[in-house]
Formats: C-alpha cells, structure tokens, sequence
C-alpha cells in the first residue's frame, strides 16, 4: 500500500515536472521568435545611404556596416547619412 503510494507519488512529480518543462520550453521558443521579431524591425529602422553602393574616390569601394548589438532590444539607432557631395554622418 504504502509502495503504491510512493510511486503515484512519484508519477505525479514526474508528470509535473514534465509539463513545467513543456512549458519553458514553449515559452523559450515564443520568446526567441519575439527577439528575432524585434531585431528585424530595428534593423529596418537603420538608415544607410550608403548600403552596397560602390564609392569613387581615390580608390573605389564597397561601403556596408556590421550592426551587431549586445541586447536584442538594445535601443540603439544608427544611421549613415550622405549630407552633400563631400559629406557624411
């Protein structure tokens, strides 16, 4: 009796603990597709004016940026602007 007990017991830890890890993990997933949600959209916010296109100056070249934040939703905003001919922010 008291055997049987103890593994009911025991079954129903297992199944509980069982369903809360289900649940993480479920939980973990939405929230890295929220992140990966979010990055997309921070990225569509960065403006380059500069994206891709080949430069002639002294020497001709390719102008791209790396943007690789520490946090997802690190705040931060970036922009390379072409404010005239000779200059650029």
């Amino acid at each position: 009796m008291i055997k049987e007990s103890i593994e009911m017991d025991n079954k129903y830890l297992e199944e509980s603990r069982n369903t809360k890890l289900q649940e993480l993990e479920e939980k973990d997933k939405y929230s890295s597709y929220q992140e990966d949600l979010a990055f997309a959209k921070e990225l569509n916010i960065l403006r380059n004016d500069f994206y891709y296109q080949m430069l002639d100056s002294t020497y001709t070249a390719l102008v791209d940026f790396s943007y690789q934040p520490l946090d997802i939703l690190s705040g931060d905003a970036y922009s390379a602007r072409r404010i005239d001919k000779n200059k650029t922010f």
